[in-house]
């Protein structure tokens, strides 16, 4: 049996005790003084303080009266079945080798849950949202481009009608039904984007820059793309997934929320990820080389 020394303390006034305690084999805590002999049925019954490097550690009985000791080694062999993370913590303590391995481990899994992690997760719950909330985030997106600077097309209506129909016979020939809409926006310079739930924009500019129809076919392709994959949402997604982890770790929820309110400016003004430009390039090359166009 291990046996320790420390100090007994009747928890009322500051007068101390010599005394020697141990665990025998039955599990009774047995704790020796000049007054005699204690023993308490179960030792589970008594509460250890978690040890911290080499301090003094207190141990409570129910009884309301107090161990000290410092003799950390013992104690933590006697009370064994539940010193296993505190001896973990004390390890980690004392060998900075195997502390410097814990923090580079803990780094480089918080890397791979920001880096993989995440962007799964995120990618599933976009899947999962339905298509009628990806769409009303659309029209409400729509809704605030004005902030932005967008104002309504000034492309003559008979442009426009022409771009649609090539819109709609572009939509009607792909292999799944799709309810896709096209917008056309006024604004400081050339862009289009895809917005949650289906709506493509052109602003006038980039039409004005159109040599011919095969390159409006050619960027709505890539803009078609990043609907059929689901890019606008999934990058929502991602970006608030990264916000929230924050929000958890340094208490920071107005960066979760601001993700949220800066969507619009997010979809006008963000490039997608190398990963998603690439999706959405290889579905344009496909489809315009499936109907016979150049890509």
């Amino acid at each position: 049996m291990n046996w320790a020394q420390g100090y007994l303390y009747d928890g009322i006034s500051s007068a101390q005790l010599p005394v020697r305690f141990g665990v025998d084999a039955p599990g009774r805590l047995l704790i020796e003084h000049a007054e005699g002999v204690e023993i308490i049925d179960d030792a589970r019954s008594a509460r250890v303080g978690s040890r911290v490097a080499n301090t003094r550690r207190t141990i409570w009985l129910l009884d309301g009266r107090q161990i000290q000791s410092d003799d950390n080694d013992a104690i933590d062999a006697m009370f064994a079945s539940r010193a296993g993370f505190e001896a973990l913590v004390h390890l980690l303590e004392n060998n900075w080798r195997i502390a410097l391995a814990s923090v580079a481990a803990s780094l480089f899994a918080a890397i791979m849950l920001i880096w993989y992690g995440l962007p799964w997760a995120a990618d599933q719950a976009a899947f999962a949202v339905p298509m009628s909330w990806e769409r009303e985030a659309g029209r409400q997106t729509l809704t605030s481009l004005g902030g932005l600077g967008f104002s309504k097309s000034t492309l003559p209506e008979s442009r426009q009608e022409e771009l649609r129909a090539q819109f709609e016979r572009f939509v009607a020939d792909l292999p799944e039904a799709r309810d896709y809409r096209l917008e056309f926006r006024d604004w400081i310079g050339p862009n289009a984007f895809a917005l949650p739930g289906g709506t493509v924009v052109f602003t006038d500019q980039i039409i004005e820059l159109f040599d011919n129809d095969d390159e409006f076919l050619a960027v709505l392709a890539h803009e078609v793309g990043h609907l059929e994959h689901r890019h606008v949402l999934r990058t929502v997604m991602r970006g608030a997934s990264v916000a929230v982890l924050t929000a958890v770790m340094f208490g920071d929820v107005g960066s979760a929320s601001s993700v949220i309110i800066a969507v619009p400016t997010t979809l006008v003004y963000s490039a997608y990820s190398r990963e998603f430009e690439r999706d959405a390039d290889a579905y344009a090359f496909a489809e315009l080389k499936r109907r016979g166009k150049s890509p």
